[in-house]
C-alpha cells in the first residue's frame, strides 16, 4: 500500500517563535472569590488577586486587564482608593511595570462622593514589555492603597461581581 502525499497547499502550523508580531500567544485568567477585602494601607498592598504566566515567546508583550464589580467607600466622602499592578520575574522582587506606578497614583483612582452606599465598577488595562526569554515565569498581582488607614475602602465584597485579572501574551 502506497502512502498518500500531503497536498502542497497544506502548511505546517507556525511555531510560537515564528508567529507574526501582534499575534496572541496565550491568555490566562483568574477570578477572585467574593469576599470583603478592606484596604487600610496608605502604601500599595496586595489585594490577593494575582496570576502567573509562563512566556511562550521571547520579548513578548503582556496585556494586563482588570475588571471588577465595584469598590465601596464605606459612606466616606473623603475616601480614595488607588489600584495598579506589580510583577515578579522568575521569583524576584515585585516591581511596577512601566507606567503602572505614576507617582504613587497607580492606574485607577476611585474617590468617594459622600453617598452612604457608593459602589462603582472599575476596569483597567496596561501593556507590559518585560523583555524576557521564552519559558520565563512572571507573577502579576493587583495592588491597592487608600488615603487614610482609619477610613478603609473595599476593593472587593460579597455583594457584587468578583474582580477578574486576565493576562494576554502577545508576540513582540
Amino acid at each position: 500500500m502506497a502512502l498518500s502525499k500531503i497536498p502542497n497547499n497544506m502548511q505546517a502550523p507556525l511555531a510560537t517563535g515564528d508567529m507574526p508580531s501582534g499575534s496572541v500567544l496565550q491568555i490566562v485568567s483568574v477570578q477572585m472569590s467574593r469576599g470583603a477585602i478592606d484596604m487600610t494601607s496608605t502604601s500599595f498592598t496586595s489585594t490577593t488577586l494575582g496570576k502567573s504566566i509562563v512566556t511562550k515567546g521571547t520579548n513578548s508583550l503582556v496585556l494586563i486587564t482588570l475588571s471588577g464589580g465595584g469598590w465601596y467607600d464605606n459612606g466616606n466622602p473623603s475616601c480614595t482608593l488607588w489600584v495598579t499592578f506589580q510583577r515578579s520575574i522568575s521569583s524576584g522582587s515585585y516591581t511596577y511595570p512601566m507606567n503602572a506606578y505614576n507617582d504613587n497614583y497607580g492606574i485607577i483612582r476611585m474617590s468617594g462622593d459622600g453617598d452612604t452606599w457608593n459602589i462603582k465598577p472599575y476596569s483597567a488595562d496596561l501593556m507590559d514589555q518585560p523583555l524576557v526569554a521564552s519559558g520565563t515565569t512572571i507573577d502579576y498581582r493587583v495592588v491597592a492603597r487608600t488615603n487614610s488607614s482609619s477610613k478603609p475602602s473595599q476593593f472587593n465584597s460579597t455583594d457584587r461581581g468578583a474582580p477578574v485579572l486576565t493576562l494576554t501574551e502577545i508576540a513582540g
